[in-house]
C-alpha cells in the first residue's frame, strides 16, 4: 500500500476539501432542523460560520501571496529585460533580404524580445513595422 501526502499549498485539494466540509456541514445542518435539534442546529451553524471566516482569511491570504509572486515575476522580468538590453546583439532586430524566382526582394524581420515575424516585399511596410514595433517596445 502506497501513502502519499500533499503539501498545503496544493490549492486544488484545498478548496475541494473545503467544499466537502461545508457540503457535510451544510447536510448535517439540514438533518438538525428536520429532527427538530435547535440546540445542535445552532451549534452547526456556528462551526460552519467559523468555517467561512476561515476560508476567507486563506482566500485573502493566497491573494496576496499570489500578488507578491506576480510582483516578483514582474521584477525579474524587467531585470532580465535591463541585462538582455546591455548584451549586444541579443535583442538586437535581426532583418534578412532575399530575393524571389521572379527576382522580387522579400524582406524578414525578427524581433528576439517580443517573438514577432513579418515577412514583406514593401521597404515601406517593412519601415513601418521596425517603428510600430521595435521603436515602440525598446523604449
Amino acid at each position: 500500500m502506497t501513502f502519499t501526502t500533499t503539501a498545503p499549498s496544493d490549492f486544488q485539494l484545498r478548496v475541494k476539501h473545503f467544499a466537502n466540509m461545508a457540503d457535510r456541514l451544510a447536510h448535517r445542518i439540514e438533518v438538525a432542523k428536520a429532527c427538530h435539534n435547535a440546540e445542535l442546529v445552532e451549534q452547526l451553524q456556528r462551526e460552519y460560520a467559523q468555517l467561512m471566516v476561515e476560508r476567507q482569511a486563506e482566500q485573502l491570504q493566497l491573494s496576496h501571496r499570489d500578488q507578491q509572486a506576480g510582483a516578483m515575476a514582474k521584477w525579474f522580468q524587467r531585470l532580465w529585460n535591463h541585462f538582455a538590453d546591455t548584451v549586444p546583439g541579443l535583442y538586437q532586430l535581426q532583418i534578412e533580404k532575399s530575393v524571389d524566382a521572379q527576382g522580387q526582394a522579400i524582406w524578414q524581420v525578427y524581433y528576439p524580445k517580443t517573438g514577432q515575424r513579418m515577412s514583406t516585399s514593401s521597404a515601406t511596410e517593412l519601415q513601418s513595422w521596425i517603428r510600430q514595433n521595435y521603436w515602440q517596445v525598446s523604449k
